[in-house]
């Protein structure tokens, strides 16, 4: 065992243990700009995206990268028109990982655990 990668993986558990989950409350991180009607939002699937950066050419107002992991995120929900947001999806490296769905009926769905 590689007591360096073990050392650093004892501080990192002991921070996560320290803070928590994170802050994520169940509401959305994104900005709206679709119609108040509109039941359907983009969502990065971050494990599955490589960080091509794709999609924040196609749709800068809609994605950007984190910082943190170099994965891209939503910023703003509808800041381009379905046709511009389909053409991104498909216009990915990967395009698996952006998913535009019905946010009501994925939100009953999901449910968050504790990883510990």
């Amino acid at each position: 065992m590689d007591s360096a990668l073990r050392s650093a993986y004892d501080a990192d558990l002991r921070d996560f243990l320290r803070d928590g989950i994170g802050s994520f409350d169940g509401r959305p991180v994104s900005g709206w700009m679709g119609p108040e009607d509109e039941d359907r939002a983009v969502f990065v699937a971050e494990n599955e995206c490589i960080g091509c950066r794709q999609c924040t050419v196609s749709a800068p107002n809609t994605f950007f990268i984190e910082e943190d992991h170099g994965r891209a995120r939503v910023a703003v929900q509808w800041s381009v028109t379905y046709r511009g947001m389909v053409y991104t999806i498909f216009d990915s490296e990967v395009s698996a990982f952006i998913h535009l769905f019905t946010w009501h009926f994925h939100v009953r769905k999901c449910y968050r655990l504790s990883a510990v």
